[in-house]
């Protein structure tokens, strides 16, 4: 018997995933902060000019999908990706979104919402998602190496102790919040260009100058809600709009074979469903297909046909 298409039978599991897909969780309420553009000075590497407009590495890439950063010279224009939607829940406290490497503060006693980028759990090293609390804070901590972690470095010809005194070698930086989860920190960090990738054994970690600042606003207690929401949108009367990611793969996900769930599928059903619950522009259908294509981790708005939203 002849064997279906591959791309046919990726398109049949897409079709699958699309009736069964909910969105819910991702829906948003508003978009906050501008795009900007940042010119490369002379000298200037990608980690640098990241840290110096507040955004993550990976963020970087994503939004200047025509980047090579190995020719990029001084006067090169990149685009900053400070643009984000907010999810509609949660709302409150402190939200991480591991895709996005994103996370979001939700001050006490303020409406305003400050967002910084992070590093996540690499490949292996997942970082824990649901809620969990701050039950301790630190300035200067030491770190004391988990023994996975000091097994994996020792496997690479690298010999960790099991304690790192505060200083310029301990990976935690100057400021550390332990969560209820307690093998798991919030940490500043000796590695800025890490910030915005996977780059960490499942804490999250912040640029130094962004820990000391939410380290300062966030009590014991704060709840910390950490998600995987690789394609946020919101609606209004006039038009869709969406900010799609890069999804989170696993060493589960990356041994799955076709005919089991694969995330870019999923989230391909996920544009799928939105566009059969609204009725996108003729005129966006192009640009609607190109956003699914492009993840460039910012938010992107189509028109809606007159009156397909109730």
């Amino acid at each position: 018997m002849k064997k279906a298409p591959l791309l046919y039978i990726q398109s049949l599991i897409v079709i699958v995933f699309a009736a069964q897909v909910d969105i819910t969780s991702a829906e948003s309420k508003q978009i906050i902060g501008l795009l900007k553009s940042g010119q490369i000075e002379l000298g200037e590497t990608i980690p640098a000019i990241s840290r110096k407009y507040d955004v993550g590495y990976d963020e970087v890439l994503d939004a200047n999908p025509n980047l090579n950063i190995s020719t990029i010279v001084h006067g090169d224009v990149l685009v900053i990706p400070s643009k984000h939607m907010l999810l509609a829940r949660p709302n409150k406290d402190i939200v991480v979104n591991l895709p996005e490497k994103r996370l979001y503060h939700y001050n006490l006693g303020s409406n305003d919402v400050v967002t910084y980028p992070v590093g996540v759990g690499e490949i292996g090293w997942a970082t824990p998602m649901g809620a969990m609390t701050i039950i301790g804070k630190r300035k200067n901590p030491t770190w004391y190496v988990p023994a996975s972690v000091r097994e994996k470095n020792s496997k690479e010809g690298i010999a960790l102790p099991k304690a790192v005194a505060p200083g310029s070698d301990n990976p935690l930086g100057n400021r550390a919040m332990r969560l209820s989860s307690p093998s798991y920190l919030i940490h500043g960090t000796n590695d800025p260009a890490g910030v915005g990738q996977r780059s960490t054994a499942g804490c999250i970690s912040l640029y130094p100058e962004d820990i000391v600042k939410l380290y300062k606003n966030t009590p014991i207690d704060t709840v910390v809600t950490i998600v995987d929401e690789d394609l946020k949108w919101y609606v209004d009367s006039k038009k869709l709009c969406v900010e799609a990611h890069n999804p989170l793969r696993s060493l589960a996900d990356e041994a799955k074979s076709l005919e089991k769930q694969d995330k870019r599928m999923v989230q391909r059903a996920k544009f799928m469903y939105l566009a059969s619950k609204y009725d996108i522009a003729k005129q966006d259908q192009k640009y609607w297909k190109s956003i699914q294509d492009d993840l460039l981790g910012v938010p992107q708005c189509v028109l809606l046909e007159k009156g397909s939203v109730l």
